[in-house]
């Protein structure tokens, strides 16, 4: 964990809640208000009162634990460089984070919960029984895809001089934390010391850091865990969606079947109504049948009797010749 200390947290004596005190605040003071707020003041890393204590070095100008605080201290960060400090900071403060992380994913979007910057600066993670404090340590805003999968929070350590240690990461993947690596840019890294740099200087690269974390920033995704209730739910899932693949085939044919009955009872009216018609036309046929042999006998007859009354006019007319 890094050693010195931008800033820090206390109560306030008026209304006994947490406030940021920021180390310009006491370099800024004269010698008798430095003496009479640090007598005051209890300050502490994060704003709880079980977090580390810390005091202030007026010479080194920065906040540091006490000698005889026990935090195991990570190898390579005793000497923390202003830009890493203040990238940890801004990273805390980050509202929105979008990571790249090149070939493995094009980026990753992610918002965390808004609020102070102990609520994520440093706070412990347990990995394997030893304690870690991540330089940042994020919380998720809203339940989303990425947070159901990692759980409730992620790390990102900084890397400005030294990556993150073997320990460390085997310790994380071990447990199962997600760990993000962030590296700053050259271009961002100050070399100068905590006590040498001025305030406005520090001002202007804590500026830069700010635009420079606000597009996609450049890192590696060094543990991508998938935490057991992700993995128990995505095999439920799956099972549920074959269910429901399996149910809206079903819904499908149950469809279909309709359809095809529905057409089956229409086929089967129209043959219906197909063959009362045809029996009608049959009955109609029939009696035109019976009305046409009427007309035809009584036309016969029409005509053997016209023809009988020919021939007894000509019998009568050849009898009365003779």
């Amino acid at each position: 964990m890094a050693i010195p200390k931008l800033c820090a947290f206390y109560k306030s004596q008026a209304n006994r809640e947490w406030q940021k005190c920021n180390r310009w605040e006491l370099i800024n003071l004269s010698e008798d208000d430095y003496k009479r707020v640090k007598s005051e003041r209890k300050f502490h890393l994060r704003p709880q009162d079980n977090s580390p204590p810390l005091t202030f070095n007026r010479r080194q100008k920065t906040f540091r634990f006490f000698p005889s605080t026990d935090i195991k201290r990570d190898t390579g960060k005793n000497n923390m460089t202003i830009s890493h400090l203040l990238a940890q900071e801004v990273l805390a403060e980050q509202r929105a984070l979008v990571f790249d992380f090149g070939e493995l994913k094009e980026y990753l979007s992610i918002k965390v919960r808004k609020g102070s910057i102990t609520g994520f600066l440093e706070r412990p993670v347990i990995a394997r029984g030893n304690k870690y404090y991540m330089d940042v340590v994020k919380c998720f805003d809203d339940p989303t895809e990425q947070s159901y999968k990692w759980g409730s929070y992620f790390c990102i350590e900084v890397f400005v001089t030294h990556e993150v240690s073997f320990e460390k990461l085997h310790d994380c993947m071990h447990e199962g934390v997600p760990l993000i690596e962030v590296k700053i840019p050259d271009k961002l890294i100050v070399n100068k010391s905590l006590a040498s740099i001025t305030e406005k200087e520090e001002k202007s690269l804590k500026n830069s850091l700010r635009e420079y974390f606000s597009k996609k920033i450049p890192a590696r995704l060094l543990v991508d865990p998938v935490c057991e209730k992700y993995q128990r739910d995505q095999i439920i899932q799956k099972k549920v969606n074959t269910i429901d693949k399996l149910e809206n085939r079903n819904e499908f044919l149950e469809k279909d079947n309709r359809r095809l009955l529905e057409g089956q009872n229409f086929m089967q009216d129209q043959a219906h109504k197909d063959e009362l018609k045809i029996n009608e036309l049959s009955e109609h046929l029939r009696e035109l049948t019976e009305a046409n042999l009427r007309l035809r006998n009584r036309m016969a007859t029409t005509w053997i009797k016209r023809g009988i009354r020919f021939l007894l006019n000509k019998v009568s007319s050849t009898a009365s010749n003779i």
